[in-house]
């Protein structure tokens, strides 16, 4: 988990918006945020505690289950 904080950026090639809702790099972006804010001890506190702590910016920043990936017309 400490490596994590070493980096800015993360991607997860593998992840899919059509057919799965997880994605590996989003959580680790997350923890990371969290850890940096000083507020995991109270995202883990309870369920309602993460989602308050990240809904807000994962609403602005998540794609829509509809959303295509992106092409940069490699």
């Amino acid at each position: 988990m400490e490596a994590l904080e070493d980096y800015d950026g993360y991607t997860d090639i593998a992840f899919n918006p059509k057919t799965g809702l997880n994605c590996q790099a989003r959580a680790a972006a997350m923890y990371v945020s969290l850890v940096k804010r000083g507020l995991l001890n109270e995202a883990l506190s309870s369920p309602e505690a993460i989602l308050a702590l990240t809904a807000a910016d994962e609403a602005s920043k998540a794609p829509s289950a509809e959303a295509d990936q992106m092409s940069f017309g490699f």
